[in-house]
């Protein structure tokens, strides 16, 4: 697909980077989900609210995020059909995700009676967005570095 190396280890690097930026997102909604609950601190109500409001919009970017490196993952360098064991769990993991993300879309959207299973979700994406990060980004970062 690429005739340009360049142009492909610049995809790498930017998929590696909002692969991290997923990562970070992620634990803060874990973490904004918790204030917004009263699972962490003794927040007022006002706090509350925008760590409800905090949740949403970082749901909605970390869902821009996943979309854009699933196309160049799966458009642009290519499904794996072989390769090491690190490329096919990575391949694996993804799916996982998008499934989970799905699964709570779906949960909050249109099955709510399920509504009481959505924390569980968020933890099993969260294992997943960084076991993703780990065969993917942090493997690159290991091996190629920022340069």
């Amino acid at each position: 697909m690429f005739r340009n190396a360049g142009a492909l280890e610049l995809t790498f690097f930017g998929k590696s980077i909002l692969a991290t930026v997923l990562l970070v997102l992620a634990a803060m909604q874990v973490l904004a989900i918790g204030v917004a609950r009263g699972w962490i601190g003794n927040a007022s109500p006002n706090i509350r609210t925008q760590a409800t409001k905090l949740h949403h919009f970082q749901g909605y970017a970390g869902l821009m995020i996943i979309l854009f490196v699933a196309y160049n993952c799966v458009f642009v360098l290519g499904l794996p059909k072989t390769g090491p064991v690190r490329v096919i769990a990575h391949a694996l993991l993804g799916v996982t995700v998008l499934l989970l993300v799905m699964g709570k879309i779906m949960i909050v959207r249109v099955f709510t009676h399920y509504y009481t299973r959505l924390p569980l979700l968020g933890v099993l994406l969260l294992a997943a967005v960084t076991a993703l990060w780990i065969t993917g980004a942090g493997w690159y970062f290991l091996n190629q570095g920022f340069s």
